[in-house]
This record gives structure tokens, C-alpha cells and sequence, in this order.
């Protein structure tokens, strides 16, 4: 019962992408679409990078909390994972890295936290953002010439 409600709302919302044929007809959802398939590329090749970047400090920072049990978010390659995926959306709390009994596994942990949030959030964040512009633009330049030969 489970398992057939959850593939109707697969399926539900992969039908409506189904519109996305009649899109190129129209000359500015069809550059639109066009626009919309570059940036994916964009993001894809972005991704490889990010993932990368991720699996490094997560190994660094995992390898440091892993013989202390002091914190649980950290330690566990799990937990490590979804404690670094969503500081990169500002959603942890930094004082997870906190060891008060440890102060040099503590002072490197909040080290690697601290260049992890510069790197993902002020760095690639903003390099992805000025990809996704720059493949916009190139578009939007050759709008006409991208749609009618789309």
C-alpha cells in the first residue's frame, strides 16, 4: 500500500513534466527551456566538484570526532554527512563541533568547520551562481538564433 502511494506521486509529478515538450513552440518559454537544460549541465559539472570538496571534510572532520564520544552529530560518517549538507544551507548550529574536554581535536575540528563553511558557502556557492548567470546570458544573447534551431 505504502510502496503504491509513493510511485503515484512519483509518477503524478514525472506526467506533468510531460508539458515540457509543448514548451519549445513558444519563443520565450522555449529559450526558457533551453536556458533551464544548460544550467542543469552546469550544476551537474558543479556537483562533481562539490562532492569532492564534501567527502574530504567529511573524512577529515569524521576522522577527528570518531574516538570521541562527545558530540552525536559528529563521529558517525552518517550524522557527519548531514551535519555538513546542511550547514552548506545554514542550517546546523556551529557549536556541534564543541569538545570542551578536548581542546586540540576541539581547536581543529572548529579549523576544518570554519574553512569548510568559507570554501562551500561563500566559494563554490557563489561560483555556482555565477556559472548559472554566465550560461543565462549566453543564452539570453542568442535568443532567437537558440530557439529557432532548438
Amino acid at each position: 500500500q505504502f510502496l503504491a502511494e509513493v510511485l503515484f506521486a512519483v509518477t503524478s509529478m514525472l506526467s506533468f513534466t510531460r508539458l515540457a515538450y509543448i514548451l519549445p513552440a513558444h519563443e520565450s518559454l522555449g529559450t526558457l527551456q533551453i536556458s533551464i537544460g544548460k544550467m542543469i549541465d552546469d550544476m551537474i559539472r558543479f556537483m562533481f566538484i562539490l562532492m569532492i570538496i564534501l567527502t574530504a571534510f567529511l573524512c577529515g572532520l569524521n576522522n577527528i570526532y570518531v574516538p570521541y564520544q562527545e558530540t552525536e552529530r559528529l563521529g558517525n560518517f552518517n550524522e557527519t554527512f548531514q551535519f555538513l549538507f546542511w550547514t552548506m544551507f545554514g542550517m546546523e548550529e556551529h557549536s556541534v563541533v564543541d569538545m570542551p574536554q578536548f581542546l586540540v581535536p576541539e581547536f581543529v575540528g572548529r579549523a576544518l568547520y570554519g574553512i569548510f563553511t568559507i570554501v562551500m558557502v561563500i566559494v563554490l556557492l557563489n561560483m555556482l551562481i555565477a556559472m548559472i548567470t554566465n550560461s543565462f546570458q549566453k543564452i539570453e544573447d542568442d535568443a532567437d538564433v537558440e530557439w529557432k534551431f532548438a
